[in-house]
């Protein structure tokens, strides 16, 4: 996502928008997946910002591996197979034991995060079509 918001362009403008009154904090896992990548200097600046220690949040513990399993459930419920995104759903737990809204680009991450209750910040087009449909489908299955 932090790459979204320094992202020239549209997609950046809208994230750097709605960043505005905020203090975003970066999860221990976005911080550890910044760092695995070979940023330009440009790009790596604005990054930098984003990973004082102030705004990383604690390392995991019990009741982040609790939210984990809330999570891996409430994809496989909606459908979605995570395979290589199971990064993003370590994510999201952390955002939710830290009860703090998630902003994403990634749209089976948004629908993860809104079917598990959580507030999602997102510029993703048509989502909310997304959402009704996660609706239906985890009520058919609360409902069984």
């Amino acid at each position: 996502m932090l790459t979204a918001v320094v992202r020239p362009g549209e997609v950046g403008d809208a994230y750097r928008e709605m960043l505005k009154g905020f203090t975003p904090v970066v999860t221990y896992f976005v911080n550890a997946e910044i760092r695995v990548i070979d940023w330009s200097p440009r790009v790596w600046g604005l990054l930098q910002g984003f990973l004082d220690t102030d705004r990383v949040l604690d390392p995991p513990d019990e009741d982040l591996i609790d939210e984990y399993v809330l999570l891996k459930r409430t994809a496989i419920t909606l459908g979605l197979r995570y395979g290589a995104e199971r990064e993003d759903l370590w994510m999201l737990a952390q955002t939710r034991q830290a009860r703090l809204p998630v902003m994403t680009h990634d749209r089976n991450a948004a629908r993860v995060a809104r079917a598990a209750g959580m507030h999602v910040v997102t510029a993703l087009p048509e989502i909310d079509e997304d959402y009704a449909r996660d609706r239906r489908r985890m009520a058919s299955f609360r409902s069984i």
